[in-house]
């Protein structure tokens, strides 16, 4: 072997990992030098390596016996296995950088180190390195085992001291691993459970006596002021004349039980080391004496000059089973003093010794989750007893422990929620048929007494007396019952409910106990108005809990207080809940004003059959509540159907809406095919079929006008009859089975579609089954128009089959029936229409193995009345919107499209078709419509991703554009996406009316294609293009041509083309041949092969009959074909694939043509059922699309920083920081800061962008495109106006009282300025009415007072200036509001009576009072002035002479000397400004 000391550092580093110098022999003699070595005082000695966490770099310093030799030597723990930090270390560029990063620093040039590897319990190791003083006054570097021994050259020990912590810290840094060591530790103790050494005597002891004092404590608690609503219950106390505090607290842990344990018990994870860094004294000894004990000695400070105190606490645990199964495990700990066996000293100078007992209860919940109790007595030794406050609050602060270690493993709410349910459901059924306890029987029996009767088949609900009440809630149904009271006690109501809920009767019970889960709590305290709702824990049995909770009444009432247990019983398919109120005293922490209340209640949970997959149950709910004290019981029995609302909630909370009538719609198909052959029909019902087929199918074949339609691929169109009625017809193509596509329309009381009914007006529904092929249905329609009645409906339905089965009718026809009678309408001032519908479905051929249906459907209605004709075109518009949603309910479009495209992507892809090259000719031509024409200009609005421009001629009636975008799809993809011409996602993308296409044979992909298009504006309104397609590669092999071309008229009317899917126009609009020309050029991206440059040129010749704004139109969408391609492709690419770009191109989609928060809302429904990425982000966070929503209404409010992590975010929360959005915006200078200090305030944003690179790009783009439509100056100007409003009241007010205060001269300026303010909030209070009316009376009375009180400008202003949108049952918007009453404040001033002004009398009469004053005023003046008499005698007889004979004319415009009259003209009139200034020259007025 080689000298050791003629290799360079690096080498022998290498050698040495390698251990290739194992078994050395010159090792010999510096191993008997170690072996001369012994530590001073038997322990380590720390050295000034303290700058590094002593748990990651051990030092030490050993002398020989002499005292003459030393030994320095430090350990580091690596947490990686010893093969991986070997690899790393041994690779030269590790090693080269490490060199430079610890030599150069430290100023000498080589040294050598010799790193032991000892692999330990926890997968990580540690390296070791020792040094030694060799005698001549420098230090050797040597290992255990075999070592180098080489000479460090140096002299200090400070030297050698920096020398390790920088080794130590760069490698330590390289491999730093502290939470996954953390976690390795807890799992291999929580393996090592089940084998833990066996409780002694003392331990038991410990843990009795622990428990036996929790629960004496428990007893005597006092609650901690706040705690009742907060997720963790607090309790003090102390004993009387000492200095001995003691604290409870109780909460739910969102971890299990186990872990919980084993982080509470590893006390000394590098976790808890980093919170405690700073504490002088922290040691943790395990295994005293070879026990499951511990020694924890703590130190810590005390405000207020005080000692420090100094903790030493002897800890053991047990673990025990629950009665259920579950697990409990308890840690108790008491003062060192009470451990008898071996104990570990610390220095305690200056220190004084506390002492401190308790116990920290874990109890299994779920698998998941748990509950802990912690009580913790403390004495801190003071000399003289401290005031009571101060021990209070020092224990307060102590008790926070629980909230961050709750907040530590908190999780989404709902999970946890759910977590909870299911574990109690299966303890139900786990316990099914066993009885119950005495009282709960006996409590059983009174409320069947009291609600029902018992029978031989058992408990029943009585029939009679129950009468049906209206319900607030659309699922539930709901009676009222008076019952006898008995001696003493009031009348109060008893109110039942029903409804199904999509669940097994054992979960909706779970729900039901669960009253007190994260998510009710949350709703009913954090965001609602209860006081408190609390878990009482003075019960133990499993079946039993009791509750209590305060609700915020309005003043003066005052808040009521119920405490109730509920305990269940289950059977076979059935669970029953009782609820009874009890008197145990609640403490609340603070005392409150309340009255207690009464509840007694029932629930009966019924197993339903299994539905579409789903579990179903019914729910009876039977609920008799008395809110007590002098709240009269009539109105307490008007409030029972809101006490009845939890049915409504448990609905809510199972809902399964798609599940359900999916199997209802296939139980009806299913029906159909087996049936429709046997179906036998009456001659009434032929009839029927047959006079709606000639009145509706084949009656009416001329006159009908085309409609717009919300879907390109549905067609609409309308026949007036009269000024009320009108016939609607729509088409449209479904991917169905016939069956299916009747089976969907023929379920008309679905769940999705009552939900929709409910939205679009509809008040009222049923539906009585006649036969299986008819029924009668029934309906109730809100027109939405101020002064207009709700119509009602009653039809019979009747559908057939014809044509073997390829062919289907379905008829509907007015009619009265017995079940809705016609007077009843009358009664609630609705009025009864009249309505025809025809409906034919046709079975067509698959297409790609999808089934296709034709359907056609009629609507005739006469609404009755006048009707004007928009309200009866709206109202055909949006009943045949049906048809709208049935197609993209069944649609199928992208299976069909995505086999399409596979298809002709491998058919691009073939050599022999790539290897066509396009000719010269056409290059020049490609060439020459990709080139940017001169005077070209960007469009007024564009795709924020795309380059676009475009010229207008409309001289010459022609149009040119060109965008360039990049496109998320390979080449071929592309490329195929244009070439599939009849697809639906290609016509969705273009709004073609109408296609149709036939492909050439031969050599090459050339196609004959058929567009149909609208132009709005002008005298053309349709204009329809015959061209000629071909695709084309060029020789470079990454770039395909399409290039479209216009035919000849000779060859244009020999073809026939096929029609692309969705067309169903049949082309009769008048539309007019044009001509275009278009190329398409798809450019590879080299080293992206999913990312494709899409270039698209078009000339279009569209003729003269069109107006510059139509053409204008018409090029922006054609050009829009390419962002909407963009677009399409984008909204495909999954989460996984997801980059900044992508992020950024989402953003851009979010505001494509979005000028309105309105359309940015309507943007973010579309995209997220679109877009896979957003949609798979939704679905894992839930609350994500609450944050979108409110970040794109763009309301600038307060910034309200959320701290709440990620996953446990709640929906209030997420709306919040959608909302802090805004002002973070507002409040920088650069979009990009904004949404840094958003990121920055908000923790779910901060961990949402980490997740999700492309989330924070996507955030950038929509910050600017809000604040680019932002209508900040808006505010501005309507707060402005808020404000002068307010202040031109309160001059009127001053001026009114001046008015008031000037006697009898001043009565009529006085009267005129009352009747203009009256008449000003009277019509405000008209306007307030009649937007309002259907929102409710409370609303209305509120909007009234805010008018009263003069607030109406400023309350208006708010709302416009925050971005508020129209209420659903509200008339106007809010500026439209907004302008109406400035209309109202304006209007009334100038258009009061100029004979108000004037006086009751004419005009001589009103300018003889005049005089008269001006005469009284002459006598007022004769008093405090001496003028000349013959002068002012002489001015103004002829003033009264010229006023008598109305040669004079004055218009009096305010009070006298204050406005201005007209000029007079001529020499018989005369000015009556200067009349005015003549009676104040001679002093003769006084004001």
């Amino acid at each position: 072997m080689d000298d050791p000391s003629s290799l360079t550092s690096d080498e022998l580093i290498s050698l040495i990992i390698s251990e290739r110098m194992a078994g050395a022999a010159e090792n010999a003699k510096l191993a008997e030098s170690i072996s001369k070595l012994k530590r001073v005082d038997g322990s380590t000695t720390q050295t000034s390596l303290s700058r590094l966490d002593p748990e990651v770099i051990k030092g030490s310093y050993m002398m020989s016996k002499d005292k003459r030799t030393h030994t320095k030597s430090f350990s580091l723990r690596i947490h990686q296995p010893p093969a991986t930090v070997r690899e790393a270390l041994t690779r030269t560029d590790i090693l080269s950088s490490f060199r430079v990063s610890v030599l150069q620093e430290i100023n000498i040039d080589e040294f050598i180190v010799h790193w032991n590897f000892m692999v330990n319990t926890h997968k990580c190791c540690e390296l070791c390195l020792f040094c030694y003083d060799n005698g001549d006054d420098s230090f050797v570097a040597f290992a255990r085992g075999p070592t180098i021994v080489r000479s460090l050259g140096m002299k200090d020990s400070a030297t050698i001291d920096k020398l390790f912590y920088k080794i130590g810290n760069t490698i330590y840094d390289k491999f730093k691993q502290e939470d996954v060591i953390d976690t390795r530790v807890e799992e291999d103790f929580i393996e090592s459970i089940p084998y833990a050494p066996p409780q002694t005597k003392l331990e038991k002891t410990l843990v009795k006596k622990s428990m036996d004092r929790a629960e004496e404590l428990l007893k005597t608690a006092k609650r901690v002021a706040g705690s009742a609503i907060d997720p963790v219950e607090k309790f003090v106390g102390r004993e009387n004349g000492k200095s001995t505090g003691w604290g409870i607290t109780v909460a739910k842990m969102d971890v299990s039980a186990v872990a919980l344990f084993a982080r509470l018990w590893l006390c000394d994870s590098y976790k808890t080391k980093a919170k405690l860094r700073g504490l002088p004294i922290r040691e943790v000894w395990y295994g005293l004496d070879g026990t499951r004990g511990l020694q924890y000695s703590r130190s810590f400070s005390l405000p207020g000059g005080f000692n420090d105190r100094l903790l030493e606490l002897w800890m053991t645990w047990v673990a025990e089973e629950n009665e259920g199964g579950g697990r409990t495990f308890i840690i108790a700990n008491t003062d060192i003093e009470d451990y008898g066996g071996t104990r570990n000293k610390v220095s305690d100078e200056k220190m004084t010794r506390a002492s401190s007992r308790g116990v920290i209860i874990i109890k299994e919940l779920t698998e998941n989750t748990c509950e802990w109790t912690r009580v913790q007595q403390v004495d801190l030794k003071f000399t003289k007893v401290m005031p009571s406050s101060v021990l209070d609050f020092l224990i307060k602060q102590h008790l926070g422990w629980a909230n961050e270690m709750q907040e530590q493993f908190r999780r989404n709410g709902k999970r946890v929620d759910r977590e909870r349910l299911v574990a109690l459901s299966e303890v139900m059924r786990r316990r099914r048929g066993k009885p119950l306890h005495a009282d709960q029987e006996r409590v059983f029996t009174e409320c069947m007494r009291l609600f029902g009767e018992t029978g031989d088949e058992g408990w029943k609900l009585k029939v009679l007396g129950w009468k049906a009440i209206e319900s607030p809630c659309p699922d539930t149904d709901m009676w009222i019952k008076y019952n006898p009271p008995k001696k003493g006690e009031r009348q109060v109501a008893t109110g039942k409910a029903t409804g199904i809920l999509d669940c097994s009767a054992e979960e909706g019970a779970a729900w039901a106990m669960d009253y007190c889960s994260n998510e009710r709590r949350r709703i009913n305290t954090v965001e609602g108005d209860d006081l408190a709702r609390l878990e009482l824990r003075n019960r133990a049995r499993e079946n039993e809990m009791a509750l209590a909770t305060v609700k915020n009444m309005p003043f003066p009432l005052n808040n009521r207080e119920f405490v109730a247990r509920q305990f269940w019983k289950t059977e076979e398919g059935k669970v029953w809940l009782a609820v009874e109120s009890i008197d145990d005293e609640v403490d609340y922490g603070v005392k409150l004003k309340m009255t207690r209340g009464l509840i007694r209640s029932i629930w009966l949970l019924e197993d339903l059959p299994v539905r579409g997959g789903a579990k179903q149950c019914k729910l009876t709910l039977i609920q008799q509540l008395d809110a007590g004290g002098f709240v009269p019981a009539w109105v307490v029995n008007k409030k029972i159907p809101e006490g009845l609302n939890t049915v409504q909630e448990a609905i809510e909370e199972f809902r399964q809406d798609e599940k359900i009538d999916a199997a209802e719609q296939l139980d009806l198909a299913t029906s159909i095919r087996e049936s429709w052959r046997t179906e036998v029909y009456s001659d009434e019902e032929e009839l029927l079929l047959n006079r709606m087929k000639e009145q509706l199918g084949e009656g009416l074949n001329e006159g009908w006008k085309h409609l717009h339609s919300p879907d390109p691929f549905v067609v609409m169109d309308i026949i007036r009859h009269g000024d009320s009625a009108a016939t609607g017809r729509a088409v449209t193509i479904v991917d169905a089975h016939l069956e299916d596509a009747l089976a969907w329309e023929l379920c008309r009381m679905t769940r999705s579609k009552m939900k929709l009914n409910r939205a679009n007006g509809q008040l009222d529904r049923a539906i009585v089954k006649v036969n299986n092929h008819s029924d009668i249905s029934y309906s109730v329609l809100d027109l939405e128009v101020p002064g207009f009645s709700p119509r009602e409906f009653c039809v019979k339905s009747v559908w057939k089959f014809a044509n073997d089965g390829q062919t289907c009718l379905v008829g509907l026809e007015d009619v009265d029936c017995e079940e809705f009678p016609l007077a009843a309408a009358k009664l609630k001032k609705w009025i009864r229409a009249k309505t025809a519908t025809f409906w034919k479905y046709e079975r067509l051929p698959e297409v790609e193995g999808v089934p296709q249906t034709m359907v056609t459907y009629y609507q005739q209605a006469d609404l009755k009345g006048f009707i004007p004709l928009w309200v009866g075109t709206s109202a055909i518009t949006h009943t045949l919107s049906h048809l709208c949603t049935m197609r993209k309910t069944l649609d199928r479009s992208d299976e069909i499209d995505a086999l399409d495209r596979l298809i002709l992507i491998e058919r691009i892809k073939r050599e022999e078709l790539l290897s066509r090259e396009m000719g010269e000719e056409a290059k020049k031509k490609v060439e020459a419509l990709l080139k940017e024409r001169p005077e070209s200009e960007r469009p007024p609005a564009s795709f924020g991703l795309a380059d676009s421009k475009m010229l207008v001629e409309t001289s010459r009636g022609c149009v040119w554009g060109k965008s360039t975008v990049k496109v998320r799809a390979g080449l071929e993809e592309v490329a195929a996406s244009f070439w599939d011409f009849g697809s639906r996602a290609n016509m969705a993308i273009s709004g073609d009316i109408d296609r149709s296409f036939e492909e050439e044979g031969g050599e090459g992909m050339k196609m004959l294609v058929r567009r149909r298009q609208s132009i709005h504006g002008g005298r053309v309104g349709f204009c329809t293009f015959t061209s000629k397609m071909e695709l084309k590669k060029v020789e470079d092999g990454d770039t395909i041509i399409i290039l479209v071309s216009s035919l000849g008229d000779e060859e244009v009317y020999n073809r026939n083309t096929v029609r692309a899917r969705g067309s169903v126009s049949d082309g009769s609009d008048g539309s007019v041949e044009a001509k275009e020309s278009v190329a398409i050029r798809l450019k590879r991206i080299p080293g992206k092969t999913e990312i494709t440059e899409l270039e698209y040129a078009c000339d279009i010749e569209i003729g003269f009959g069109s107006s510059s704004t139509a053409n204008t139109k018409f090029i922006m969408r054609r050009l829009e074909e390419v962002s909407g391609t963009s677009i399409y492709f984008q909204r495909r690419v999954t989460g996984e694939d997801f980059g900044s770009e992508d992020g950024q191109a989402l953003g851009h989609d979010l505001l494509w043509k979005a000028s309105s928060s309105k359309k940015r809302l309507e943007n973010l429904v579309e995209v997220v059922g679109e877009s896979r990425a957003l949609k798979m982000l939704i679905e894992e966070i839930p609350f994500v699309r609450n944050l979108l929503e409110a970040a794109l209404r763009g309301r600038l409010t307060m910034n309200r920083a959320v701290g709440t992590r990620l996953i446990c975010i709640s929906e209030k929360e997420s709306l919040q920081i959608g909302k802090n959005l805004i002002p973070s915006l507002k409040s920088k200078k650069l979009i990009g800061a904004g949404i840094d200090q958003w990121k920055r305030q908000n923790q779910a944003v901060k961990e949402l962008m980490e997740t999700h690179e492309w989330f924070e790009p996507m955030a950038v783009v929509l910050g600017k495109g809000i604040v680019r439509t932002a209508a900040w100056g808006l505010m501005w100007r309507v707060f402005i106006g808020a404000t002068l409003s307010v202040t031109d009241l309160a001059t009127d007010l001053l001026v009114l009282k001046q008015f008031w205060d000037g006697g009898e001269a001043m009565v009529r300026y006085r009267d005129s300025s009352i009747a203009s303010l009256s008449a000003s909030i009277c019509l405000q209070l008209f306007i307030v009415i009649v937007q309002n009316r259907k929102i409710g009376a409370v609303r209305v009375l509120k909007e009234m007072s805010v008018v009263v009180l003069g607030m109406k400008a400023p309350y208006d202003a708010y709302r416009v200036a925050i971005g508020s949108e129209q209420e659903k049952d509200a008339l106007l918007d809010p500026f439209s509001e907004m302008t109406c009453i400035k209309c109202a404040e304006i209007v009334p001033a100038e258009m009061v009576p100029r004979r108000k002004m004037e006086g009751e009398g004419g005009e001589g009469e009103s300018l003889e009072n005049e005089f008269r004053e001006v005469q009284e005023g002459e006598t007022y003046a004769e008093e405090e002035k001496e003028v000349d008499d013959d002068e002012r005698t002489g001015g103004l007889t002829r003033m009264k002479s010229m006023l008598l004979n109305n040669k004079v004319k004055v218009t009096p415009v305010g009070p006298v000397g204050v406005g201005d009259g007209e000029e007079a003209e001529g020499e018989d009139e005369f000015d009556e400004s200067e009349f005015k200034r003549e009676i104040k020259r001679r002093g003769s007025l006084k004001l």
